[in-house]
C-alpha cells in the first residue's frame, strides 16, 4: 500500500484491477488522504456511474474522512457532471442549448413526432440511434452527418428539442465535451477528479470528465466490468488504451480479490470466455472471507434448478429466508436479489414482502414504460407528467406530453399544426399555447383539440398546486405504483410539487435506493455496478434473460450476436462477482410458453403439457458454462428446501 500511495501522488493515475479487488476503495481513501493533506473537499470531485453507486461511495468517503468532509467533497454521475457543465450561462450561448434533459417516457413522444416526416418508424429509430451514438462517442457533428435526408431529420430532431427548452442526454455529453474542448478557460473547476468505472463512460463523458481536473486525475476500472448504464455507449477503449493516449500515467494493478473465493474463481473462470480481457483477473483471494464453520449453503456459490418460474420464485425467497435467520448478524442493506426484468421485480418483491422482509426495488425500476395511446396502459407516464406539469407548469416538454395521452397517434398530428402556427405567426411554442388556450388563436387544424387538452391541464394544476408529501402524490396518481415506491419510501411526507418532481426527475433513470435500512434490495444486474453485497441470489439465470434473447436471434449477423453475448457476459461477471459470501444462481426448467415468449426468454424447444397447454423448455444460462470446471454442480430445488427442513 506504501507503494500505491507513492503512485497516487502522480498528476495522472490509472487503477486497473479485477473485480473485488478493491479499486474504489483506493479512490475513496485517497480522497480521505488528500482532505487530511489540507485539500478543501470542496475541490475534489469523484464521478461514479450510477446514482445507487454515488451513495455506495458517499458511504465509502463518511467511513474513510469523516461525514463532514463526505458531505462537502463532491461525488456525481457523468451526466450530472456534463449537466453542470452546461448549466453556465457560456456554455449555453456556445451551444445554443438549454440542458434540460429528455427522460425515456418523453423520448416516446419526441419518436412520434419524427414521424410526421413522412419516414417509416423503422428508419427513424435507426436514424436516432446513429444520432446518439455519434454524439456519445464525441465525434463532431460537422464530421459525420451529410447533406440528405438524414440531415433533414437531424435537423427536425434537434429543432423540435430547441423550440421546447430540451436536450437529450447524448447531446449533453457531446456539447460539454465539446464546450470543454474548445473553451480553455471554462476547464479545471476541481484540483483533483478521481473517476471510478471510467469503462462504463462514454467517449464523450470521459473526455469532458477529464477536463474538469486541473491538478490530478485519478482514473480506475476495467474493461470486463463494462456495463451500460451511465449511457448505451459505454467506451471500455478509453480505459484500456488510458496510459498510451497521455504521457506520464502511473499504472497501479490490483489482484487481491476480497470476498468468497469460490465465488472469486467462479467469476475469474468467466473472464476467460470470448470477448473478455484474460490478463485482467484476481491473482489471489482473500482465504479469510472463507468461514468453515458455516453451514455449507450459507457460503460460497450455489446453483439451483427449479420446475418453473413459480416455483424459483416461491422456494428461492423461501430459502432466502431460512439464510437471513439463520446468520441475523450480516445487517441490512447487503442481501440483493437480481432479476432478469421489471415483471420478476413486481413478483418477488410481493412474495418478500410476505415472507416478512423490508424490501426495496429501486434497482429494478429504471425508466418508465407504458403505452400512452391508451390511458389505462400508462398510469406512471401520466403521474410523472402531471407532478412535471404542477412543479413547472411553463415546461413545454410536459404539455406535449399532457396533449398526447389517450390518443392513437399520441398528439403529433396536433402538436405538428402548433408548430405550424407558432412559426407562422412568428412566436415561440409557449406564447402559441397561450393563445390557444386563450381562445386569441385564429382557426387552424385541431386547434379546438388543444384548446380542449390545454383547459384540462391548467384545471388540474389549480385544484392541486397547493398539495405536498403524500397527498400530493394521490393527487396524480402515484401511490400505489411501483415507479413511485422508491420515491415514496424517500419522502418526509411535506414535500411541495418542486420538491418531490426533483427527486423524481432524477431517478426516473437512474433509480436510487432509500437511505433507510431496508433487508433486501431488487435489482437487475447491470445496477450492481458500485455496490457490494453480502448475499446475492440471481434468479431466471436462463438463456434470453443471461444473455439476452437478443443473442440468440438467427435473423441477426454474428457479429451482433457476439456483441450482445460480450455485453451481457460483462454484466454479468460485474455483478456476480459483488457477492462476498454468498451467490446463488437459480434457474428452471420449464415455463409457460407465453409467459417464455413475452418477457423473452430463449426456447429451446416446447412440448405439450398435462392438460394440454404448450409449455416452453429453456436452458441455464450459458455463462454458467462459461465457468467450465468452476461451475458449481447444479441441484434440485426440492434438495434444497429439504436440507432446511422446507420442503
Amino acid at each position: 500500500m506504501e507503494d500505491l500511495s507513492a503512485l497516487l501522488a502522480q498528476p495522472i493515475v490509472k487503477i486497473a484491477g479485477a473485480a473485488r479487488t478493491g479499486k474504489t476503495q483506493v479512490l475513496a481513501d485517497h480522497a480521505a488522504r488528500l482532505v487530511d493533506g489540507g485539500c478543501a473537499p470542496e475541490s475534489i470531485l469523484i464521478v461514479a456511474s450510477t446514482q445507487m453507486a454515488v451513495a455506495a461511495l458517499r458511504s465509502r468517503l463518511a467511513a474513510a474522512a469523516g461525514h463532514d468532509a463526505a458531505g462537502r467533497i463532491v461525488v456525481a454521475t457523468p451526466l450530472q457532471v456534463c449537466a453542470h457543465v452546461l448549466a453556465a450561462p457560456e456554455a449555453q450561448a456556445f451551444c445554443g442549448r438549454v440542458p434540460r434533459l429528455v427522460t425515456s417516457p418523453e423520448r416516446k413522444f419526441l419518436m412520434e413526432d419524427l414521424i410526421t416526416c413522412g419516414l417509416k418508424a423503422r428508419t427513424l429509430r435507426s436514424m436516432f440511434r446513429f444520432f446518439c451514438r455519434k454524439w456519445e462517442d464525441g465525434e463532431p457533428q460537422e464530421a459525420w452527418i451529410e447533406r440528405g435526408e438524414m440531415a433533414e431529420v437531424l435537423d427536425l430532431l434537434t429543432g423540435k428539442l430547441a423550440r421546447m427548452g430540451s436536450m437529450l442526454p447524448e447531446e449533453a455529453a457531446y456539447f460539454a465535451a465539446r464546450y470543454l474542448t474548445e473553451t480553455p478557460e471554462a476547464r479545471g473547476a476541481f484540483a483533483h477528479v478521481l473517476i471510478d468505472d471510467f469503462q462504463n463512460l462514454s467517449h464523450a463523458q470521459q473526455t469532458a470528465c477529464c477536463q474538469m481536473t486541473r491538478t490530478q486525475l485519478v482514473v480506475a476500472g476495467n474493461a470486463n466490468e463494462t456495463v451500460a448504464v451511465a449511457t448505451d455507449w459505454p467506451y471500455p477503449e478509453g480505459f484500456a488504451d488510458f496510459e498510451e493516449v497521455r504521457h506520464g500515467v502511473a499504472v497501479a494493478a490490483l489482484d487481491h480479490a476480497f470476498g468468497d473465493p469460490a465465488v472469486q474463481a467462479f467469476a475469474n473462470a468467466l473472464v476467460g470466455a470470448e470477448g473478455m480481457d484474460a490478463a485482467a483477473v484476481a491473482r489471489s483471494f482473500d482465504e479469510s472471507a472463507a468461514a468453515s464453520d458455516a453451514h455449507a449453503a450459507d457460503r460460497g456459490i450455489v446453483s439451483v434448478k427449479w420446475a418453473g418460474p413459480e416455483d424459483e420464485l416461491n422456494g428461492a425467497t423461501k430459502y432466502l429466508r431460512a439464510v437471513c435467520d439463520a446468520r441475523p448478524e450480516e445487517g441490512p442493506c447487503r442481501t440483493y436479489v437480481v432479476v432478469p426484468n421489471r415483471k420478476w421485480a413486481k413478483s418477488v418483491d410481493r412474495i418478500l414482502r410476505g415472507r416478512g422482509f423490508r424490501v426495496s426495488a429501486a434497482g429494478a425500476a429504471a425508466g418508465i414504460g407504458g403505452d400512452p395511446r391508451t390511458i389505462e396502459r400508462c398510469p406512471a407516464m401520466r403521474a410523472y407528467t402531471k407532478l412535471n406539469l404542477l412543479a413547472r407548469p411553463d415546461d413545454l416538454q410536459a404539455w406535449r406530453c399532457w396533449h398526447g395521452y389517450g390518443d392513437y397517434l399520441m398528439g403529433s398530428a396536433a402538436w405538428l399544426e402548433l408548430e405550424k402556427f407558432a412559426a407562422a405567426e412568428g412566436i415561440d411554442l409557449a406564447a402559441a399555447l397561450t393563445r390557444v388556450a386563450e381562445g386569441t388563436a385564429p382557426n387552424f387544424p385541431l386547434r379546438d383539440k388543444l384548446a380542449a387538452r390545454h383547459a384540462d391541464g391548467l384545471a388540474f394544476i389549480a385544484a392541486n398546486r397547493e398539495r405536498r408529501g403524500f397527498a400530493l402524490l394521490r393527487a396524480i396518481g402515484a401511490d400505489k405504483l411501483f415507479e413511485f415506491e422508491a420515491l415514496s419510501c424517500r419522502m418526509a411526507g411535506d414535500e411541495t410539487a418542486e420538491e418531490l418532481y426533483a427527486m423524481m426527475s432524477d431517478a426516473v433513470d437512474d433509480p436510487v435506493y432509500p437511505a433507510e435500512d431496508v433487508d433486501v434490495r431488487v435489482t437487475t444486474i447491470d445496477r450492481l455496478c458500485g455496490l457490494d453485497a453480502s448475499r446475492m441470489v440471481v434468479l431466471g439465470a436462463v438463456n434470453g434473460f443471461f444473455p439476452a434473447r437478443d443473442a440468440f436471434e438467427v435473423v441477426s449477423t454474428d457479429d451482433a450476436r457476439a456483441r450482445e453475448t460480450v455485453n451481457g457476459r460483462r454484466a454479468f461477471y460485474a455483478g456476480v462477482a459483488k457477492a462476498d459470501d454468498l451467490l446463488v444462481l437459480s434457474h428452471f426448467g420449464t415455463a409457460d410458453l407465453e409467459l417464455a415468449e413475452r418477457t423473452k426468454m430463449k426456447v429451446a424447444r416446447v412440448r405439450s403439457g398435462e392438460d394440454g397447454e404448450r409449455v416452453a423448455l429453456v436452458e441455464p444460462s450459458r455463462f454458467l458454462d462459461d465457468a467450465a470446471a468452476l461451475r458449481p454442480e447444479t441441484q434440485s430445488g426440492q434438495a434444497l428446501l429439504s436440507a432446511y427442513q422446507l420442503a
